[in-house]
């Protein structure tokens, strides 16, 4: 299997083609240029979470990745639950609160994005992201400059697909 392995990575290097990237667990190894500065796996991962939440949260698996590069900054948590149908549950819970003004958020809105239903929001100086893969809740904090084009790497879809925040709550 390995060898098999290399003979494609080998084909694709060849072709001029880039090899796909390297999985540090589910955490992509960089989101645009910012590598992977710290990662987070397991108890810690869902400590950090649980910090984050004020209700119970109880994922299978949980990861959260720092990434940076100069002054920019993102972090990627990723939670992993026993189903899709509690990912979703959980991700509604998210963001009902949210909407409701809980937790120094603001400007909630959910948007189709290649076919993804995305919530975006703004709070502590960041833009936020969250959305559903499969199992997974995805959440996506960023320095506002940077967030769209970081979600459009991280859903494989064109910039002008992602919304442009508007800070009056208007869309």
């Amino acid at each position: 299997m390995r060898a098999r392995t290399l003979l494609v990575l080998l084909l694709l290097s060849a072709c001029g083609r880039e090899p796909p990237p390297v999985q540090v667990g589910g955490l992509p190894p960089s989101v645009l240029d910012l590598n992977l500065i710290e990662r987070a796996g397991g108890d810690p991962a869902r400590a950090l979470i649980a910090r984050l939440h004020p209700g119970p949260l109880a994922p299978a698996e949980s990861e959260v990745g720092f990434y940076g590069s100069g002054d920019r900054r993102a972090v990627l948590y990723v939670s992993r639950f026993a189903s899709a149908d509690t990912a979703h549950a959980q991700l509604a819970m998210m963001a009902a609160m949210i909407g409701r003004g809980r937790g120094g958020f603001g400007h909630h809105t959910e948007v189709a994005i290649g076919g993804t239903a995305v919530h975006a929001t703004l709070g502590q100086g960041r833009a936020h992201f969250f959305y559903t893969r499969g199992a997974e809740v995805v959440w996506l904090a960023a320095d506002p400059a940077i967030a769209r084009p970081a979600l459009a790497e991280l859903l494989s879809v064109p910039l002008d697909s992602i919304p442009h925040a508007d800070p009056s709550g208007g869309g």
